[in-house]
């Protein structure tokens, strides 16, 4: 398959793996909609609050799952390079994050980008995994947690690698997960 048609056919991929709103499905398959309850977002913090811990955990790993699978093909499978790598970020949040055709958008992405950025920036993950723990364990909130991973691995990876296209990539999609967060839930507060 010529490299171009693969390009295309995985950043095609990679947007519908981000439609796929893996808490919608679990939030169907349980009869709760989880959209009306709690913080009326379909991602794994609801999901452990409102399901219970094996629910939310599961779906947290998930879409961690497809962030990683979206990067890590592209740079070390296909072996086309962090532009690619970039690139199925973006469309993989952007299914993820937006409205799609046929469902709503999904939550703000945190565990989705994470797993996307855990690829770009494996340096940043080491640094960052151990401290964003014991930040969880001490204010037991996970956006406060999340908000400090991406942060500190940004920081780290920046000082232990330097690679600009990488950090970069991963501030832009910090930035759209804050944006999304800042969006839905002003929505709810209102």
């Amino acid at each position: 398959m010529p490299e171009f048609l693969l390009i295309t056919t995985w950043l095609v991929i990679c947007y519908l793996l981000g439609t796929l709103s893996l808490g919608d499905l679990l939030g169907r398959f349980k009869g709760v909609d989880l959209r009306t309850i709690g913080t009326m977002n379909p991602g794994a913090t609801n999901i452990y609050k409102t399901l219970g811990p094996i629910y939310g955990i599961t779906i947290f790993m998930l879409d961690v799952s497809k962030g990683l699978l979206a990067t890590l093909l592209p740079l070390y499978l296909f072996n086309v390079g962090i532009y690619v790598a970039f690139l199925s970020m973006l469309l993989l949040m952007a299914g993820h994050l937006m409205k799609s055709p046929w469902s709503k958008a999904g939550g703000t992405g945190m565990a989705t980008t994470m797993g996307a950025c855990c690829a770009l920036l494996p340096m940043g993950l080491m640094i960052a995994l151990f401290p964003s723990v014991l930040v969880l364990m001490v204010t037991k909130n996970t956006t406060y947690t999340g908000i400090f991973a991406f942060l500190l691995a940004i920081i780290g990876s920046w000082l232990a690698q330097g690679n600009l296209i990488q950090v970069l990539s991963v501030l832009i999609a910090a930035g759209l997960v804050l944006l999304k967060y800042r969006l839905q839930y002003n929505r709810i507060l209102e």
